[in-house]
């Protein structure tokens, strides 16, 4: 279904309620300094049985890209093995941290939360090939992101580039508008 703002809804399951083993982790700073921790958590919830983990994202600048894709593996990865897990955004959920909540199975944006995506950035310095190699490494980049968000929303790779060209910051209004976040909501995860 296509929503005003020519964006899809991402199919999405809600947490279980009931009598369900929970666990949370909270992802705070840079996207490369929490990839480690989130992808021995998550491979520790399928170890151990949990039925539901929660990704608290409280507040991410954004960062590598190759580092959230190795956290949206993890995710996507725990989700095949029965785990389902939700992302709970607090504050900001910008540039490649975003590429983890697409994977989860609900994200739920606190009202304060907000959105980043944006077209790759890099700082490529030194000879013409090492200069060269970086913005291959920043095109490629740019394609993988949008392939992230266009498995998560449904929408077409031109929608999704146009968005990045645009480098607009969000309400959590504003990303459930454009399919990003399943609920804006104060409480869901706390039951």
């Amino acid at each position: 279904m296509v929503n005003p703002t020519g964006s899809r809804r991402r199919k999405h399951r809600c947490a279980p309620r009931g009598d369900v083993r929970r666990a949370e982790h909270v992802i705070y700073g840079r996207v490369e300094a929490n990839t480690d921790a989130v992808v021995r958590f998550l491979d520790g919830c399928t170890m151990s049985g949990i039925d539901a983990a929660v990704l608290r994202i409280v507040d991410s600048p954004g960062g590598h890209v190759d580092d959230a894709q190795r956290m949206h593996a993890a995710v996507l990865k725990a989700r095949r093995a029965g785990v389902h897990v939700s992302c709970l955004l607090e504050g900001r959920c910008f540039s490649a941290t975003a590429l983890v909540p697409l994977a989860s199975d609900c994200t739920i944006a606190r009202p304060e939360a907000k959105w980043l995506v944006h077209n790759a950035s890099g700082d490529a310095s030194g000879t013409a090939a090492q200069i060269e190699r970086g913005l291959r490494e920043i095109r490629f980049a740019d394609i993988e992101v949008s392939l992230a968000y266009m498995a998560a929303t449904g929408c077409s790779i031109s929608f999704i580039r146009a968005r990045m060209s645009e480098g607009k910051t969000m309400t959590a209004t504003e990303a459930l508008r454009a399919g990003y976040v399943d609920h804006v909501d104060d409480e869901r995860l706390a039951r």
